[in-house]
């Protein structure tokens, strides 16, 4: 049974990994519904808790800006696949301060989720020591807690492990990889 279950997941990861590679129309159109909504999101924060959403004040509001839209693939035992969902970056300044998520529904877009400003700065800092890999999206394991940014270089694609994943690694004194391969990700699974 388990040997059929690392099966499944890793022909899913593969699909995945193609639907990613040609998701960049759709991106376009998650980022213009994004930019529409951007500030009535921003405005529905409370006053003076600006902090917990990843701003230092309102001003910065004004200024925010949108970074390219990363498919957020969520893998759970009861994986819902009904719809897609995209975290959108909100920067100011050149850094991300907090995530907007975007879900498609059929052929609606609608704003489901904002803040995450801990892992948005997680992502940025992956982001900027990869320049040389192309950003594919945000895998979750929502048994393990786990969050990875999936990349590419070429044809090969890999998972780079963000803090919630060394975070779970460390719990579980395992050795910290700098990728993860599915066959990894697999493994890594095993040790929940």
């Amino acid at each position: 049974m388990r040997i059929i279950k690392k099966f499944v997941f890793g022909l899913l990861l593969i699909c995945y990994s193609q639907v990613l590679i040609g998701q960049k129309a759709i991106d376009s159109n998650v980022k213009l519904f994004a930019e529409r909504n951007l500030q009535l999101v921003l405005e529905k924060i409370p006053a003076n808790d600006e902090i917990s959403f990843g701003f230092n004040n309102r001003e910065e509001f004004k200024i925010a800006v949108l970074g390219e839209p990363l498919e957020f693939i969520w893998y759970a035992s009861t994986n819902d696949t009904s719809s897609k969902v995209w975290r959108v970056p909100i920067v100011v300044n050149g850094e991300y301060r907090a995530l907007l998520n975007v879900q498609k529904v059929k052929n609606n877009y609608k704003v489901t989720d904002f803040g995450a400003s801990v892992l948005a700065v997680d992502i940025q800092k992956a982001i900027n020591e990869n320049t040389d890999k192309k950003i594919n999206g945000i895998l979750r394991f929502a048994t393990i807690t786990s969050d990875f940014l999936i990349v590419s270089k070429g044809e090969r694609e890999e998972y780079l492990p963000l803090t919630s994943t060394k975070m779970f690694i460390n719990s579980r004194n395992l050795e910290l990889q700098t990728t993860y391969s599915p066959s990894d990700l697999i493994e890594l699974l095993n040790k929940r």
